[in-house]
């Protein structure tokens, strides 16, 4: 269960429609790199395939199962507990997967083969200026309105789903992260890199460390 979570999260990195794969292609292509969707699909597909399967032999020989582990049997004894465990158990024998679920996921699937054949013949198929990371964003946009066509998915209905609601407040929480700390760095960028500078200048020892922490910096307070 452990390493199960982590591995969702290790197939997205590796998944040749993942926003990593997009972000090191546009970079690629900002510093005249020729790195194309393959050679990053080289290194990550093996990288994380192994490392998983390094996770799961460990996680095999670690903690006890659940009808042995005297801490979760413990707390098995809390009524309130007890009744969620039982009500999550039951949730999910309850799922079924329907008929329209199966087409969107073979949808999903054609979407990510058709990303893969274009990322093969990119230099024939794009036009010029058009990069791999930009027709990754709009096949798979395409897949999502194929998806709600054909498999008559309400609208509605994913606007008030809990995936769509916990995915919407964390790209607006990530986003006001990064505006608020590019706003203040590039207003004071030009005195942050002269204060930087000046301290690894006289301690270059100090670099990993928090300016704080530097003697050098108890001399040169920042001003806003």
């Amino acid at each position: 269960m452990a390493i199960s979570t982590v591995a969702s999260q290790m197939g997205i990195t590796a998944s040749p429609i993942a926003a990593a794969a997009a972000v090191v292609l546009a970079t690629a292509t900002d510093n005249n790199l020729d790195i194309s969707l393959i050679n990053v699909l080289v290194v990550t597909i093996p990288a994380t395939f192994i490392g998983m399967l390094a996770a799961a032999t460990w996680s095999l020989r670690r903690g006890k199962d659940l009808d042995k582990d005297a801490a979760y049997l413990e707390r098995m004894k809390d009524p309130e507990f007890a009744q969620e465990a039982a009500g999550a158990s039951a949730e999910n024998k309850d799922t079924e997967v329907g008929p329209g679920g199966r087409r969107g996921l073979f949808i999903f699937l054609l979407g990510i083969l058709c990303v893969i054949m274009v990322a093969l013949t990119s230099k024939r198929v794009l036009p010029a200026g058009v990069g791999m990371s930009v027709a990754i964003q709009f096949l798979m946009l395409s897949v999502g309105a194929f998806i709600l066509l054909f498999t008559k998915v309400k609208p509605k209905d994913i606007v008030h789903s809990s995936v769509f609601t916990a995915g919407m407040v964390a790209v607006i929480t990530i986003f006001g992260i990064a505006w608020l700390s590019d706003t203040i760095i590039g207003h004071h960028k030009e005195y942050i890199i002269s204060m930087v500078s000046s301290m690894v200048d006289h301690y270059p020892g100090h670099l990993p460390l928090p300016c704080s922490s530097s003697p050098y910096s108890s001399r040169v307070r920042p001003r806003f």
